[in-house]
């Protein structure tokens, strides 16, 4: 509940603080006295946006604070139009405010009015009576992640279609390096036998001429080394100290003799083969242009290799989350027709019940024979993914449902779209039979009406008062009006009457006793001078209004 209202220098009111109190509460005052200034108040007191204009001239800041049974709320509006907010007397960051509110309250006025007449907002009429909040929010979670899937899948096709050529060709890159496949120091170990074999012919008649010089005719070496050997016997005769250089000699021979030998295995294994050293030639040709092309080794060829196929592996896994992703929006596409056909059920079930309930609250308030119909349908798409009895129908964040009330307040005229036909006092009437349908329903424990009574009088007027009543014993209800009918239905009546002193203005707010009541009553039926009987008439009236 509210508890009460303190205002500083907003607008025309330089301080006051006023309490409220459970039941029907009636604000009654002269034009432009304050009291849409009391509703503003509240409105911005529990969250709402304020505009500098709302603070009183030549003063730096107003100051807004509501009591709550759930907390006190304290805002600070600049002339500039700079807030700052206080819950419990803790700062509490603007774009936080309204999540951190403990205490909520139900402001109907001209823009509530407007609301029921903006077709748009009949389908949260109509979920909120039917208690769909979960089923709304659930449909709204699929809806936005459908979007989000269809969004990245879109963007995965792109990038496949974009990178496609970049794949193919590390696809040929690497069934080019893969198709060769050189070993570390193969190049080096081709390269050799290359020389080999591209020099055989001459190779091999080098060391033929080189053994022969080493062992045949008389210019040989062998030879030479014999005849050395032959003259240092013939010296040793003389000088028997030379012996030891003949076995120096003879090893020589030896040597030369094996060295020879050797030369002559392998030039017998020269391989002569010219077809190998093509092939050989070939093999060099392609690693050297591998080389060429990834890096000038082949260990930069094999680092290459790897790094394509790890791109490649990346390109793959781009086209399985593509397939992840497609998975995905089909299941999400499913989980919303189911969820948004069990909307549609709860609210074609629920629709039957509200017509029928607004119906008797619209003849309660001399409406005698209302047609309240709830238009429950759907607009086609021809390519969309929702299926409604056989027809692809356009999906919302809400489901497939469009839903627009209609009315009929004249028997035999067949009901037609409110948005076209209300009147302003039939939808002052038509939002107090929603109020009242929907109390039960209905979170919020404070109803706050700005002149709910415009447009009517009368009989009428005396039905909206019993009305408001009735919402009164089960919530607090604050009730801007002009009407003497509510007024005297008032558990409680708050006074507002504006005086200018001394060039300033002052608001004086107090809540009436019984004479100073039936004073107001008598001034909002428009009687200047009351005769003892009228007096008298007011005085039954409220009392006969409570009982």
């Amino acid at each position: 509940m509210i508890q009460s209202l303190y205002l500083k220098d907003l607008a025309i009111f330089s301080e006051s603080n006023i309490e409220f109190h459970p039941g029907l509460t009636v604000i009654t005052g002269d034009t432009g006295a304050g009291k849409s200034l009391i509703v503003k108040g509240l409105a911005y007191g529990l969250g709402g946006k304020g505009k500098k204009v709302m603070v009183r001239s030549d003063s730096p800041r107003s100051v807004v604070e509501v009591t709550t049974s759930a907390g006190i709320i304290r805002r600070i509006l600049s002339s500039a139009g700079r807030s700052k907010s206080f819950i419990d007397d803790e700062p509490v960051k603007e774009n936080h405010l309204i999540n951190r509110i403990p205490y909520r309250a139900d402001f109907h006025g001209q823009h509530e009015q407007q609301r029921i007449l903006n077709r748009s907002s009949h389908l949260n009429y109509l979920d909120k009576y039917a208690d769909n909040t979960e089923l709304v929010g659930a449909i709204q979670k699929t809806y936005k992640k459908i979007f989000n899937v269809e969004t990245e899948l879109e963007q995965a096709r792109k990038k496949l279609i974009e990178t496609q050529t970049q794949k193919e060709l590390l696809e040929f890159q690497t069934k080019e390096i893969e198709s060769v496949s050189p070993e570390v120091g193969e190049d080096k170990n081709l390269l050799k036998q290359y020389k080999k074999l591209s020099n055989s012919e001459s190779l091999f008649h080098s060391i033929e001429h080189l053994v022969h010089s080493l062992e045949s005719g008389e210019q040989s070496i062998m030879s030479r080394i014999q005849d050395s050997l032959n003259i240092l016997k013939e010296i040793i005769k003389i000088d028997p100290d030379l012996d030891s250089y003949v076995q120096d000699i003879n090893s020589a021979r030896i040597s030369v003799q094996e060295v020879s030998n050797q030369l002559m295995i392998y030039q017998n294994s020269i391989d002569m083969d010219q077809e190998k050293c093509s092939f050989i030639d070939q093999r060099l040709q392609e690693i050297e242009e591998l080389k060429r092309k990834y890096g000038g080794s082949i260990e930069s060829v094999h680092l290459r290799l790897k790094e394509m196929k790890e791109d490649l592996s990346s390109f793959d896994s781009d086209h399985n989350k593509l397939k992840s992703l497609e998975l995905e929006l089909t299941s999400l596409k499913e989980t919303y027709q189911t969820q948004a056909c069990q909307l549609h059920e709860s609210r074609i079930d629920s629709a039957q019940v509200l017509q029928s309930s607004i119906e008797k609250e619209m003849k309660n308030l001399n409406i005698p024979k209302p047609e309240f119909k709830i238009h429950i349908g759907c607009t086609e798409q021809e390519s969309s993914f929702v299926m409604f009895e056989g027809i692809h129908v356009k999906p919302t964040p809400t489901g497939f449902d469009t839903v627009e009330f209609y009315l009929s307040t004249n028997p035999g005229e067949s009901p037609k779209p409110l948005t076209d036909i209300a009147s302003g006092g039939e939808i002052s009437r038509i939002m107090l039979s929603i109020k009242t349908v929907f109390q039960s329903t209905d979170p919020v424990d404070t109803l706050i009406f700005d002149e709910i009574d415009s447009g009517i009088s009368g009989e009428t007027a005396e039905k909206v008062s019993h009305a408001l009543a009735r919402l009164a014993d089960v919530k607090q209800v604050i009730c801007i009006s002009h009407l003497p009918q509510i007024a005297s239905r008032a558990n409680h009546h708050l006074h507002i009457s504006k005086k200018n002193l001394d060039q300033k203005t002052t608001v004086d707010v107090a809540y009436l006793n019984e004479e100073e009541r039936i004073a107001v009553i008598s001034q909002l039926y428009g009687t200047v001078k009351m005769s003892g009987k009228m007096e008298q008439t007011y005085r039954s009236m409220i009392n006969t209004a409570h009982g």
